[in-house]
């Protein structure tokens, strides 16, 4: 009998379902740490033999519990760490130097770090810190390992976007906040995961008479570390704008409908993943189901899919690659 989706699936069920598809795949995964949806989704897909981990992330003590976690699930498993803070495109380039060196393919990327609703930073690179790290990064990533993905046997691509990407359209003409007293923390996080949408059907149109399959994603709300840092002010303001995410001293109000487990978080991740049906290629999921509908007008409009990959190697200040 097949699995039925909704928002209580997890991960592990999931990853039970589509077995076959882990088994000996190269699965990279950026943003791992213990108390994250990448962490889970890896450890959720670690005990179905993957071939070959590649976790990135910023703090080599959380990589390497990571590491230790998921060999404590499966002691057989070869993973590799890179260390690289994905807020600064000159690191990512570094990580992805290091992984083409290594000539493996890469079955899975699983495009996961991020930050959110922080306050007004430009990266020493001159990006907002929330583009920078959230989508400008793993754009970066994922082209310059696009050579080793499309030679892979899944060629996939998860981009852990978010329902905030129904705050805003991307802000074509000023994305990093340039203009005097034009910062929003939910502007920035909002348009970040509207970037995430748009270039998972772009990356599926151009290449996915190669076989690529891309995706983006709502994990839904899930209480993780990501949300840690935020000022009373902003819980209360997210969480009233979310339905009751936060109680007025800030508290989480663990028993809002709104949040997810994150096991349950993490099994749209794994779905987007590993279903090799899934339809349309480049769609939005949200309880582990295609939710095109649940898509924002601003992350369907073909003219804007057309339009952010030139748009992002301008952005970065990169030459456009020809066709």
């Amino acid at each position: 009998m097949s699995l039925t989706y909704d928002r209580h699936t997890t991960a592990e069920q999931v990853c039970k379902e589509f077995a076959p598809q882990i088994k000996g795949r190269t699965i990279l995964v950026t943003g791992p740490s213990l108390s994250s949806l990448g962490f889970i989704t890896a450890a959720a897909m670690a005990a179905h033999e993957p071939g070959l981990f590649i976790l990135i992330g910023r703090n080599a003590t959380r990589l390497h519990e990571a590491e230790e976690a998921l060999h404590k699930i499966n002691s057989e498993l070869e993973i590799k760490i890179v260390q690289c803070d994905m807020s600064v495109m000159s690191e990512t380039k570094k990580a992805a130097e290091e992984i083409l060196s290594w000539n493996v393919n890469i079955d899975i990327l699983v495009a996961n770090a991020g930050v959110m609703l922080v306050p007004e930073t430009i990266t020493p690179e001159g990006f907002e810190l929330t583009l920078a790290t959230n989508y400008l990064s793993h754009f970066l990533l994922a082209t310059l390992l696009m050579p080793r993905i499309l030679n892979s046997t899944s060629k996939r691509i998860v981009w852990v976007s978010s329902g905030a990407h129904k705050i805003t359209d991307l802000r074509w003409d000023d994305p990093n906040f340039k203009a005097e007293g034009s910062y929003d923390r939910l502007l920035s996080y909002g348009q970040s995961k509207t970037a995430m949408v748009l270039i998972a059907r772009q990356l599926a149109k151009r290449y996915g008479s190669q076989g690529l399959q891309s995706y983006s994603l709502c994990p839904g709300p899930n209480p993780t570390a990501l949300l840690d840092h935020l000022p009373l002010e902003t819980r209360v303001e997210f969480g009233n704008r979310f339905g009751g995410l936060y109680f007025e001293n800030g508290d989480i109000n663990y028993d809002s409908p709104i949040w997810k487990k994150p096991e349950e978080g993490a099994a749209v991740i794994c779905r987007a993943a590993l279903d090799p049906s899934l339809e349309p290629n480049g769609a939005f999921l949200e309880d582990s189901l295609i939710a095109e509908e649940s898509c924002a007008s601003w992350g369907k409009d073909p003219a804007s899919v057309e339009k952010i990959w030139e748009w992002t190697y301008n952005v970065l200040g990169e030459p456009v690659p020809s066709a």
